[in-house]
């Protein structure tokens, strides 16, 4: 079993997406200190969210997969392994974990045909057996079920703002959400392949049929830019995910009856794509643009834990006033609680159009440490050009 684990941990999969998110975390946080002069999150949030849900996952994944008695083929494990790291290399640029599982199972269904895998790390010489479809589509299920569940948390990620200049010459802000995770994944391999590539690779015997133990590295994650949402609107994504458990989980059941493999391979990926795309419709369809105001200050982040999440402050209000004083820069806003600073009051515009009114009290001797994030009357691009205030 010693070796089913150090599969896991050394697998390229692992070691590429540990240093991946680690990169992550460390690019936000330089990017907001040039922004903002400080970080909005100045701990490796990423990183420790990874290890934590990646354990989680893990052990939610690897009893489910064994419930439904699930099993993936050395092809499958072989193409999933290529189009992971893969995926993971090209992060950055989007990413989909359904695509990922429902591209790997129809290409192993596909050189099956051909009796033996094209781009082996583990050479393949017998066509895949039994239900690997139907596998891989539980595993989508899975996934769907694990995206709901990263989405309900997605206060928890930092909110990693950036500010351009918008083709109207006026300030905005977008977003990038990325989380990943690289779960461990305990599944059986028909056959002994491996052990026979192997000899110290731990297999077991079931009836009269031989089984490889595998701890694979399972990769869910999103990496989105929101140029027109608010990161609290993508939880209006759950239902998308839920009906993709759902529809996965049918064709699973259906492809086992039937055994129409291929077919149900290809039905996977055009699913997976239907559900990709949309995401990228809704996405594209928002209207919740931040831009600077030439009166008030547009809120564009918040620190967790701070006298301005206290107040109840959210990211995209407008501050109209602080302590019934007009406010228009954060020179305006810092000079108002200076003048009082144990506590302030903030007249607010929402993002619906409504006014309500905020309330803190402040950090005794800081009344800088609010926790709150504007357009700041002076900052620096991600790329180190200097903005001037609108």
């Amino acid at each position: 079993m010693l070796n089913a684990i150090l599969f896991y941990f050394l697998n390229p999969v692992t070691i590429v997406g540990c240093l991946t998110i680690l990169l992550i975390s460390n690019l936000r946080i330089n990017r907001e200190r040039r922004q903002f002069s400080i970080a909005i999150d100045a701990n490796l949030t990423e990183t420790v969210q990874f290890l934590e849900n990646s354990l989680f996952i893990g052990v939610f994944a690897s009893i489910a997969s064994l419930v439904l008695g699930t099993f993936l083929t050395a092809a499958w494990v072989n193409w999933y392994i290529i189009i992971a790291l893969a995926s993971i290399l090209a992060f950055s640029l989007g990413f989909d974990s359904l695509i990922l599982i429902s591209v790997s199972t129809l290409l192993a269904q596909v050189f099956s045909a051909f009796g033996h895998d094209i781009l082996p790390f583990f050479p393949i010489r017998n066509p895949v057996q039994g239900h690997s479809t139907a596998s891989g589509l539980y595993l989508a299920a899975l996934v769907s079920l694990i995206l709901v569940w990263l989405l309900s948390r997605i206060e928890d990620l930092p909110v990693d703002p950036k500010i351009r200049v918008s083709k109207r010459g006026v300030r905005e802000v977008f977003y990038r959400v990325r989380t990943l995770n690289v779960a461990p994944l305990l599944v059986t391999v028909p056959g002994t392949r491996f052990h026979d590539l192997f000899g110290f690779w731990p297999i077991f015997k079931l009836g009269d049929h031989m089984f490889t133990i595998m701890i694979l590295p399972l990769v869910v994650g999103l990496s989105l830019q929101l140029r027109q949402r608010l990161p609290i609107e993508l939880k209006r994504l759950r239902p998308i995910y839920v009906t993709s458990a759902i529809v996965f989980l049918v064709l699973a059941l259906v492809d086992r009856l039937s055994q129409l493999d291929r077919i149900f391979a290809v039905a996977g990926v055009v699913f997976a794509i239907l559900i990709w795309t949309y995401r990228c419709y809704f996405l594209r369809r928002g209207q919740s643009t931040l831009l600077e105001m030439p009166e008030g200050l547009r809120v564009v982040a918040i620190q967790k834990g701070t006298p301005a999440e206290k107040s109840g402050l959210e990211i995209g209000d407008v501050i109209l006033e602080a302590n019934d004083q007009a406010v228009r820069s954060e020179a305006d806003l810092y000079a108002q609680i200076q003048a009082k600073p144990t506590f302030v009051k903030f007249r607010v515009k929402t993002q619906t159009g409504d006014i309500k009114l905020a309330e803190t009290a402040i950090y005794k001797d800081s009344p800088h440490e609010l926790g709150l994030f504007t357009f700041p009357d002076e900052l620096f691009t991600t790329e180190g050009d200097k903005i001037s205030h609108g």
